[in-house]
């Protein structure tokens, strides 16, 4: 009991840690589920490329890696290396490059589709957790 007649761990204190641990839970959920879960379905639909239309590109967080799924098998048919903690991608409006924010190296990978390889790394700002590319096809965004 403290001076003012309450426990050291009533009103106030539970309600801070309350507020962390919602605080805790929705970063956990905006930070690493919600953009895993997103880039899952990373599928290139109503594009006029056929390789690209059954092909899903699945960031893989703990091996730093992007798995090419066939989706018509539903095998991986490659495995691309990236950089570090891949938690999102997107795939440009012709098909032809997967664009993945590498949250711990703070970079974009950008994947070849016709040879499932990695063409270009492009530095970004520090941890960048979500990616995405305009109808034109013309610009990626990436947010951090």
């Amino acid at each position: 009991m403290t001076s003012n007649g309450l426990s050291p761990h009533s009103g106030a204190s539970r309600h801070s840690c309350k507020q962390t641990s919602a605080a805790t839970i929705k970063r956990f959920f905006s930070v690493y589920l919600l953009p895993a879960l997103l880039s899952i379905c990373v599928i290139a639909i109503g594009s006029t490329s056929a390789a690209a239309q059954q092909r899903a590109y699945v960031t893989n967080i703990n091996t730093g890696t992007v798995s090419v799924i066939d989706t018509v098998t539903n095998n991986e048919i490659a495995t691309v290396p990236v950089g570090s903690h891949p938690i999102a991608a997107a795939i440009n409006p012709n098909n032809t490059r997967v664009y993945v924010a590498n949250q711990n190296s703070s970079s974009v990978s950008v994947i070849s589709v016709a040879t499932n390889t990695v063409v270009a790394t492009i530095p970004d700002g520090l941890g960048p957790s979500g990616v995405a590319v305009t109808p034109s096809g013309t610009r990626v965004y990436v947010t951090n």
